[in-house]
């Protein structure tokens, strides 16, 4: 008794014709392979930091050419701006999962949740009014 036949045997499909068997164990092989290569490129985007060359070419708004409506443009300009300066408590971004370190831009908002400035602004550009995190609202 070869190889083959021995796995065969031992995964219970002595039963079926050889090609078939084949085939099947083809077939498990491939779609192994598929999920866990698909699961790769699922996390990619959240590698890229806020100062990659991808997320520099972006605009603040989420498509070429769309301006934001105006709550989103009051919500830009009433959060305020600021660098990091303390290094007391490490602080991660919640959309890019980047660590917010020592002079980048971010915006902090009233429920005291810090963002880096662009990430939060591709947020505001969606229409959203809520923190990402704790969903209190950003207006007043």
């Amino acid at each position: 008794m070869d190889i083959t036949s021995l796995s065969l045997v031992l995964l219970g499909f002595a039963v079926l014709p050889p090609s078939f068997s084949i085939i099947v164990l083809f077939l498990r092989g491939f779609v192994s392979s598929a999920v866990s290569i698909y699961r790769i490129p699922a996390r990619a985007h959240l590698l890229w930091l806020p100062d990659s060359p991808f997320l520099r070419h972006q605009s603040a708004c989420p498509a070429a050419g769309c301006s934001p409506d105006p709550v989103a443009l009051h919500c830009m300009e009433t959060l305020p701006v600021a660098r990091r300066r303390s290094k007391a408590e490490p602080v991660a971004c919640a959309f890019c999962l980047a660590a917010v370190e020592e002079g980048d831009e971010v915006r902090e908002l009233r429920c005291e949740h810090l963002f880096h400035r662009d990430c939060l602004d591709r947020w505001l550009c969606h229409r959203r009014r809520t923190c990402p995190l704790c969903r209190g609202s950003l207006l007043p």
